[in-house]
């Protein structure tokens, strides 16, 4: 499946750091896909930074306009992402000590598990990237060492049509983050508040808090859902806001969130109405079986806080 991307009604991106403080936890342990390619060794770090020369590094981002073109090459409109570089592909978020889950054509658009080895290969994921100020430089963002993982291995893949993820295990234990919790999306009802966190056009990540359930989708493993997501969002986690366990990972939107408002491209407004619009698709997270054994036995909180 490949994911596309829509906005409801408002655009509500979200800086990290303005969200509920339970939407900042959970940021944590989300990560974002980059090209191993564009990771290089800091030759700056050392005194100047206080970071030992091997533990900081370089990942060269480049304009978000390269990555949000429109067919006549025109400039982003200055909005929440506009001036921002890009450099992330997917969005993930740790699932065990070791475990990642993505969507699985973050990793391949065929559905045999061979065919993720490249990138498995030539991918990492990166922690901590969620500070506009990293981004601005398009000479590239820093990060350390012990925010870096690779990929040792995909042991579960689907990207069948009516399934979409992938289950990575990393080169190592992630420490000083948490496993996200895990729970069925078959308890969710209609219109029941729903979130998640990405990676807008390869930018910081971002938080969009309002979303909703919709319903199960026949005939897959997906649900529906009215919720913001753009362009590297795919593979993020969809929590239940009331108790912040994940209960789906987004896999489709239904069409490109930007337009010609005169002169330059900004986020579309077909969709202020919701009504007008249909509805993004999500992973049910109870279908993969591969998760068997790592889900919340106790029923939704009926705590409605969302802090």
């Amino acid at each position: 499946m490949c994911t596309q991307s829509i906005v409801y009604g408002q655009n509500d991106l979200t800086n990290v750091n303005e969200a509920a403080s339970s939407m900042q936890e959970v940021s944590a342990s989300v990560a974002g896909m980059v090209q191993r390619s564009r990771i290089m060794k800091d030759m700056k770090a050392g005194s100047a930074t206080g970071d030992p020369i091997n533990n900081r590094y370089r990942v060269y981002t480049s304009p978000i306009e390269h990555f949000a073109k429109s067919r006549n090459s025109l400039p982003m409109c200055q909005n929440q992402i506009s001036n921002l570089g890009a450099a992330v592909n997917c969005t993930g978020f740790l699932v065990g000590k070791d475990l990642l889950l993505t969507a699985g054509h973050c990793l391949s658009k065929s559905n045999r598990i061979e065919s993720t080895t490249y990138k498995c290969r030539t991918y990492e994921w990166i922690f901590g990237l969620e500070k506009e100020e990293s981004f601005r430089d398009y000479d590239g963002l820093y990060i350390r060492d012990e925010n870096r993982f690779k990929c040792r291995e995909v042991i579960a893949f689907q990207n069948s049509g009516t399934s979409d993820y992938a289950l990575i295990r990393l080169d190592r234990e992630v420490s000083g983050r948490r496993a996200l919790k895990l729970t069925s999306s078959a308890n969710l009802k209609l219109n029941d508040p729903i979130y998640t966190i990405g990676f807008p056009y390869g930018s910081p990540m971002k938080v969009t808090p309002n979303g909703k359930y919709v319903s199960s989708v026949s005939s897959s493993d997906f649900f529906n859902t009215k919720i913001d997501t753009f362009p590297s969002f795919s593979g993020a986690p969809i929590l239940n806001q009331r108790t912040n366990e994940v209960v789906g990972i987004h896999v489709n939107g239904l069409t490109n969130p930007l337009e010609d408002v005169g002169g330059c491209m900004d986020f579309s407004r077909r969709c202020e109405n919701e009504n007008d619009c249909g509805e993004s698709q999500a992973q049910s997270i109870e279908k993969i079986q591969s998760l068997s054994g790592r889900f919340q036995t106790s029923s939704l909180s009926n705590d409605s806080s969302c802090n």
